[in-house]
């Protein structure tokens, strides 16, 4: 399968490639967030962060004050 196939509008894709790309997708994002946020912000990231974000938001706040 091509990622041009991926992009067009045309064409239906089975469910566990729909699975497996979105899977490729989200590990690809948190290896980008995990980067960003250990050598920009020098915090860790971890996947606790998408799933409580109210959390996170209130730690870094408590460390900024």
């Amino acid at each position: 399968m091509s990622a041009a196939f991926l992009f067009s509008p045309r064409g239906t894709i089975d469910r566990a490639r729909y699975f497996l790309v979105g899977l490729v997708f989200v590990l690809c994002k948190f290896a980008v967030d995990a980067t960003l946020s250990v050598d920009v912000f020098h915090q860790p990231w971890s996947p606790c962060e998408y799933l409580f974000p109210r959390f996170s938001l209130t730690r870094l706040q408590t460390q900024w004050s």
